[in-house]
């Protein structure tokens, strides 16, 4: 899995998934916007030191996407973010968990993802100024 953030939103992530290995399509692009955080784990052995964190991964097969209904980090977040809503509470939170292989990327977002399905090799051009 590969992260990319872009440089004019820092609250937007998107996420390439290669479910099947680097070059072996289809592949995903995962777009989350409006997310306050994220965080890439290199090891699904090694999660945060949260209790739940380890039910969680127990429960649920190496290579697939969730969402986290009750996580203890949407406690910490919700409401975070310059975002009429969120300060509001006029939209929820959600804390979605992608397990790849052997990593993890979690994301808390306001909005549910894009997910945009590719089949062949994909260019990315990153453009920004000072």
């Amino acid at each position: 899995m590969s992260l990319i953030i872009p440089p004019d939103d820092f609250n937007r992530v998107k996420v390439v998934v290669m479910p099947q290995g680097l070059n072996k399509y289809p592949g995903y692009i995962i777009d989350f916007k409006r997310a306050p955080y994220f965080s890439v784990l290199d090891e699904t052995c090694a999660p945060p030191p949260i209790p739940e964190w380890f039910d969680l991964l127990k429960a649920i097969p190496k290579s697939s996407a969730v969402i986290w209904h009750d996580s203890p980090l949407i406690k910490l977040y919700d409401g975070v973010g310059s975002y009429r809503e969120a300060m509001t509470r006029e939209i929820k939170l959600k804390h979605y968990i992608i397990l790849g292989g052997d990593s993890i990327v979690d994301v808390l977002a306001y909005d549910e993802p894009v997910v945009e399905k590719f089949t062949e090799r994909q260019k990315f051009v990153m453009e920004h100024s000072f």
